[in-house]
């Protein structure tokens, strides 16, 4: 097997489930960890405008499946400033300068077949990292639960799922269990370590910085909710180049500095809108302490 396709290995063993709190929610560990998977293949069978697109889309499944799930809705300036964070993500990572990797496909022009099984798998991942932040969103406000609370049932249910999944000998499964015959993964992922025994500390450096980065995600999940954490996943890497525009000197094209300005621009209705609203509150209370002491 390819090197790249044992750390994938690896790396499916510690990408695991995403949601699971008690039995009322044993169904979406399976739909939570379909949903890293399912993005795996993407890039050897999706054209590169249609990865950009899916990359750029997520706020849309998350909104959607908030609605179509539990039936929530959210204030009018927030579908707005989806539209224009999405459509300034979409225009940034559009007009960039990076160049699609030249690998062993990256020369062959893929089937209409191929392409088709791209989109899907595309779809496929975009719903289901919708239907996770909305159920997540649902936990948190149903059985309120902390963010700690929330990441330990997560890998508990990921730690079961993906042992099982990687242990058992099963026969090929696309995306689930990629290796031929009826092997187990585990011992396969086992042996390339014995193999590669330097490869131990990237992976250790990798499940800490994970773990660390998991802390602030659901911190984030518990007082913002998973619009904005996707939000802030969308925009990192815009607001990681433009930094290296002030410290390194890098040039962003045209296109880039639009799509940057409709995301700030997003961004600053967001912000507006909340101004606004906290301080309708403060006039509000003023009101009610000047009624108080005129009593």
């Amino acid at each position: 097997m390819a090197v790249h396709q044992k750390v994938i290995t690896l790396h499916r063993t510690r990408v695991l489930v995403e949601i699971g709190y008690y039995w009322d929610i044993c169904n979406v560990p399976r739909l939570s960890r379909s949903q890293p998977l399912s993005a795996l293949p993407l890039c050897r069978t999706s054209l590169t405008p249609t990865m950009v697109l899916g990359k750029s889309c997520k706020l849309v499944p998350v909104m959607l499946m908030n609605v179509l799930l539990y039936r929530r809705r959210f204030a009018p300036h927030k579908y707005l400033v989806v539209a224009m964070v999405t459509a300034g993500i979409s225009v940034f990572m559009f007009f960039g300068d990076e160049k699609p990797s030249k690998g062993s496909n990256g020369t062959q022009s893929q089937s209409p077949y191929g392409q088709l099984l791209g989109v899907a798998y595309l779809l496929v991942n975009l719903i289901l990292d919708g239907a996770v932040n909305s159920t997540q969103d649902e936990i948190f406000s149903r059985y309120k639960v902390s963010g700690q609370q929330m990441m330990f049932w997560i890998n508990a249910f990921c730690t079961v799922l993906s042992v099982t999944l990687g242990t058992l000998p099963l026969p090929h499964i696309p995306v689930l269990h990629p290796t031929a015959g009826a092997q187990s993964e585990f011992a396969s992922a086992v042996a390339f370590v014995k193999e590669h025994p330097s490869i131990v500390l990237p992976l250790v450096q990798f499940s800490l910085t994970g773990a660390l980065g998991q802390l602030f995600i659901f911190e984030t999940l518990q007082h913002f909710g998973s619009l904005t954490l996707v939000t802030i996943t969308l925009t990192r890497k815009m607001f990681t180049m433009i930094l290296s525009v002030v410290i390194y000197n890098h040039k962003l094209t045209l296109g880039q500095w639009l799509g940057a300005a409709i995301v700030f621009a997003g961004i600053s209705v967001e912000a507006w809108v909340k101004r606004k609203d906290i301080h309708a509150k403060r006039v509000l209370q003023e009101k009610e302490k000047a009624k108080i002491k005129s009593l």
